[in-house]
């Protein structure tokens, strides 16, 4: 019984690392513009509609959205590889769980990782704005949680 449980667990587990991963690649993956919200809401064009962005502004999101990709890219690559890794784990003949724990804690220090820069980015893009763009945005992502 058990180890049915014990199971069910590692089987949550993963299920919600492969999630993560895949979110976490269309964010920051080639052609990654949706972004972790979706429809674009963190893409440069939307913003600087949607904001009103000088053309300053622009250019200032704009770069902080490609440096916040490029920061990002090696963690998604990691765990991509780590979801194939672990799936190999999952599906051979024994069970090695020694393996399993080191793949999940290489994912979790990946997405460790990724939160960081994508809550540093967050920070960055707010101090490039202004106060009343800054409630917008704050009003976007409510909109956006809210579907």
């Amino acid at each position: 019984m058990k180890s049915s449980k014990s199971h069910r667990s590692w089987l949550l587990s993963i299920c919600l690392l492969c999630l993560l991963s895949l979110g976490t690649y269309a964010w920051a993956g080639p052609g990654g513009a949706e972004g972790p919200f979706g429809h674009d809401l963190f893409s440069a064009e939307r913003l600087a509609s949607d904001l009103e962005l000088s053309d300053t502004q622009r250019a200032a999101v704009e770069q902080l959205l490609d440096d916040t990709r490029a920061k990002a890219r090696p963690y998604v690559r990691t765990l991509m590889a780590q979801h194939k890794a672990m799936r190999a784990v999952g599906e051979a003949d024994t069970f090695d769980e020694a393996a399993a724990r080191s793949q999940a804690a290489q994912g979790a220090a990946a997405m460790t990782e990724l939160a960081v820069i994508h809550a540093r980015s967050g920070f960055e893009l707010r101090k490039l704005l202004t106060v009343a763009q800054r409630e917008k945005l704050h009003d976007m992502h409510g909109r956006h949680r809210h579907r």
